[in-house]
């Protein structure tokens, strides 16, 4: 379970950070042992470095725990991504690391052929009579989150197989987990790539090969952007169409074009020269871009009024300090712009807000459960029509895209 891997991880973490008493900590990716890692570190008073900061679904069940892990995690991490108020010089945007340690082994020109693996790929290639008979697809599937969908997802991998091969599943191979020098050279040899992982919508976006995503939310949303990912969900149905309708767009063109979108295999090194200037005292926080300035400064000036007795006085000179600068309704340009996930209660925040928005924009695509947005949106904005406490003065209208 996660409370024992917790527990576990917290103790044997603690006696290696007492041993080595390190000088930072680099917590990498979202998986619990970053998690557990970040949070001895801070206990021990460590600075915490996390390296793929900032990735983001907003929904706290899916990927689960990883999305819960990361903010946490991101939390200990202010003093190199200062999360609420950032200046520009205080974010650090590098590529992916997992795309350096990719590149590092599928470009190896001479993989172990002798490799079980590889070898039955390499059989079902050679002996397959055309093109349309030998399509080789490789699925993975992990998520947490997915366990209670996984009988109809193999189902949905079995009469895919049965529909292209009718020969009692031969051309179906379930295998142990495939180390990771091999695995790349898998994804190579790979027509279609059906996962519900994190780390595989990089590497294969990576060297031009199409993903069906088995999941309702992922944190790579660029991929989808250029077409390379599509992201179907995890019901039977949807991954059944999805895979056919990428079958025979394997037949008439030909796989989707290498793109280094998550990394060109420098983020390590970029990485390594961030850290070498915080440790030379190169890179220093500033200070008047962190929220507790913020509010310090404006209490301050507040507070500076000493003949001000009434606190509803005082009360309204914050709210008006702390007041972001709205623009009019016809004004072209406005002075904020917030992007959230789309969750009902995020909305209710927004519009139950001590400043609620003039115009609230919702934009959404390549979603698979658009369906149940339009229905979330519609009642949204019944409520706010009907003129319900949901919305006051400030709000005009919701627009959707």
């Amino acid at each position: 379970t996660l409370s024992d891997l917790f527990h576990r991880i917290f103790f044997q973490i603690n006696e290696q950070i007492n041993l080595i008493k390190p000088n930072l900590l680099i917590a990498q990716g979202d998986i619990t042992t970053a998690l557990v890692s970040a949070l001895v570190a801070a206990y021990n008073q460590i600075p915490v470095a996390h390296v793929e900061a900032g990735l983001r679904t907003f929904n706290l069940s899916n990927p689960f725990p990883e999305e819960l892990n990361r903010k946490i995690i991101d939390s200990f991490a202010k003093e190199v991504l200062i999360r609420e108020g950032a200046y520009e010089t205080d974010i650090f945007v590098t590529c992916n690391t997992v795309i350096d340690a990719f590149y590092q082994y599928y470009k190896h020109e001479n993989p172990n052929k002798n490799n079980l693996i590889l070898r039955i790929i390499d059989n079902f290639k050679k002996n397959s009579i055309n093109k349309t008979h030998s399509v080789f697809i490789v699925v993975t599937m992990h998520r947490r989150e997915n366990f209670q969908y996984l009988f109809d997802m193999c189902r949905a991998v079995k009469t895919i197989a049965n529909e292209h091969y009718e020969n009692n599943l031969n051309n179906v191979k379930i295998v142990d987990p495939i180390s990771y020098d091999i695995f790349g050279y898998v994804l190579l040899e790979s027509d279609i790539i059906m996962v519900d992982s994190g780390g595989i919508q990089e590497e294969a976006v990576s060297i031009g090969k199409p993903v069906i995503l088995m999941r309702m939310t992922t944190e790579r949303p660029e991929g989808i952007y250029l077409g390379t990912i599509k992201q179907i969900g995890i019901f039977y149905d949807d991954i059944i169409k999805a895979v056919n309708d990428k079958l025979i767009n394997i037949k008439i063109t030909n796989q989707t074009s290498k793109r280094n979108i998550f990394g060109d295999g420098i983020a390590s090194k970029q990485i390594a020269t961030i850290i070498e200037n915080y440790f030379s005292g190169k890179y220093t926080s500033n200070i008047k871009c962190m929220i507790k300035f913020r509010q310090d400064s404006i209490a301050q000036y507040v507070y500076s009024y000493t003949n001000i007795s009434s606190h509803a006085i005082r009360r309204n000179m914050m709210i008006n300090l702390t007041k972001y600068n709205i623009s009019k309704k016809n004004e072209d340009i406005f002075a904020l712009t917030a992007i959230i996930g789309l969750f009902r209660r995020w909305m209710e925040a927004l519009l139950l807000q001590t400043h609620p928005p003039k115009e609230i924009w919702i934009i959404y695509f390549a979603s698979p459960v658009a369906d149940k947005l339009d229905l979330e949106i519609k009642e949204m904005r019944s409520l706010f029509y009907n003129g319900s406490n949901y919305c006051n003065k400030w709000c005009i209208k919701i627009n959707v895209k």
